[in-house]
């Protein structure tokens, strides 16, 4: 699909918990709500490394959420194989089983 929102990225730098969790503290902020997206849209998040053989930044795995399911609250998304299908039309899911990637909404 057509970006509604310009892409953003978090800070580089995540901090591993013991049990072996990922932890991004930053967030992003849009400029708009989910009200003003058009119809079908989604929120769509990749993970990045960076490769330093190549020396270039590479999607790992991707999700994404419906506008219609977007509201306050933390949530579970299941993680994807690249390449990213922001039509979100040949998902192919990165690991089977239980949500991967937790993230929190808040709209305000």
């Amino acid at each position: 699909g057509t970006p509604i929102e310009p892409s953003q990225n978090t800070p580089i730098g995540v901090q591993i918990a013991p049990d072996g969790v990922m932890r991004v503290q930053g967030g992003v902020t849009l400029n708009s709500t989910p009200e003003q997206w058009p119809e079908g849209s989604a929120v769509v998040l990749e993970l990045r490394h960076y490769k330093q053989k190549e020396k270039k930044m590479s999607t790992r795995c991707w999700s994404f959420m419906e506008k219609e399911s977007i509201r306050p609250g933390l949530f579970g998304l299941p993680l994807a194989i690249k390449p990213a299908d922001t039509k979100r039309r040949k998902v192919k899911l990165y690991n089977k089983g239980n949500p991967d990637l937790k993230i929190r909404f808040s709209l305000e």
